[in-house]
């Protein structure tokens, strides 16, 4: 699979400014390197001289953007060279293969990304990962939509789910998933690959975390509301802010409703439950 490689070099301290245009415009990793240039990769078509002019138009702190065409780029080797460990609510510890295990008490997960999104980097999967550590998860039924790496299903397994169904349309990502799940002993996750419309159960889940794009969260409302239980949760992210209302009126229409509301960077949480 060819990937396009996006180097914007800037000035003065914007890096969370470009790093959301880059998720904005498709890139499924996102490099912040030291010598302000952020880089993020993608593998959709675009006009490469028309997303020049409009980054160098919308930012007057951008110097410089270059891209590059490159081929199967290997996850684990730029992870390693970028990531650091994360820490949420001194209680979770999110780290690499790599990493040294702390000497704390804290919930110790290991990620290894290869291809696929989800490290607690992001905003999103880190509102996400602080929702599931505010709530009780002690007996419940979790599906993890649009699982990635894996990340959130792990943490709600270890946050005391009993069952914690993931699935994801990428084999990529399951082959992945699959690997994270193994190394972090988690054997109540099931993984499955394709969308929430082909799971085959005959029960409801307590609890929904669907941390995914806009136009799927809109596409996969009803089955969302379908596999919900009557006194259930579901939490969505993976769009901005400026997005909120579009989500929000969508699932009041199938009888859902937002309860909290969380933000971080312009990018957005919704807690909903059933009316």
């Amino acid at each position: 699979m060819q990937y396009l490689s996006v180097h914007i070099t800037y000035e003065g301290d914007h890096a969370e400014i470009l790093s959301a245009y880059l998720w904005h415009i498709g890139c499924e990793s996102v490099w912040e390197k030291d010598d302000n240039t952020i880089v993020g990769y993608m593998t959709q078509n675009i006009n490469e001289e028309l997303l020049k002019t409009e980054a160098l138009t919308l930012f007057t702190f951008v110097s410089n953007i270059e891209i590059f065409k490159v081929d199967n780029i290997n996850w684990n080797e730029e992870w390693e060279k970028n990531f650091n460990p994360i820490t949420i609510f001194e209680r979770l510890h999110i780290r690499a293969p790599f990493h040294t295990k702390p000497s704390t008490n804290m919930m110790d997960i290991v990620i290894a990304p290869k291809m696929s999104f989800g490290t607690g980097h992001h905003e999103t999967t880190s509102l996400m990962m602080e929702q599931i550590l505010r709530m009780n998860l002690a007996n419940k039924k979790v599906l993890d939509a649009g699982t990635g790496t894996g990340i959130l299903g792990i943490v709600a397994s270890k946050s005391g789910a009993t069952y914690v169904a993931a699935i994801d349309t990428d084999p990529q990502c399951i082959e992945n998933a699959t690997e994270n799940i193994k190394i972090n002993q988690c054997e109540n996750i099931h993984i499955q690959l394709g969308n929430v419309s082909e799971i085959a159960v005959n029960y409801t889940f307590d609890i929904i975390l669907a941390n995914i794009t806009k136009n799927i969260l809109l596409q996969e409302a009803t089955y969302y509301k379908r596999y919900l239980a009557n006194d259930g949760t579901i939490v969505l992210s993976g769009f901005y802010t400026d997005d909120e209302n579009e989500i929000i009126n969508a699932y009041n229409n199938i009888n859902l409703s937002v309860t909290q509301k969380f933000s971080k960077n312009n990018w957005s949480c919704l807690v909903m439950s059933i009316r």
